[in-house]
């Protein structure tokens, strides 16, 4: 899916996007998957305040730079619980 970032600064907007596939087993199975991943899965805003969005899962967290930083565990408790995390 794709995964959108705005940064905000005083110099301007700037976004970016990746598209992210991830290969599953069997590949019959994620070719069926394709044409579902052309929506925003999730969107990270960074800028005097910081706020990432999972639209799959429904979760989102101000704790941008945990999040790209790779911490799956704060994704796992606020997936979970369906709520929002500081």
């Amino acid at each position: 899916g794709l995964h959108v970032l705005d940064a905000r600064s005083e110099q301007g907007d700037q976004r970016s996007t990746a598209r992210v596939c991830v290969a599953s087993d069997p590949p019959a199975a994620a070719d069926a998957a394709g044409e579902a991943e052309t929506r925003v899965c999730r969107r990270y805003e960074d800028g005097t305040s910081t706020l990432v969005r999972d639209h799959v899962r429904g979760w989102r967290s101000g704790r941008l730079d945990r999040v790209l930083a790779g911490d799956f565990d704060l994704i796992g408790e606020r997936a979970g619980s369906g709520g929002q995390t500081q």
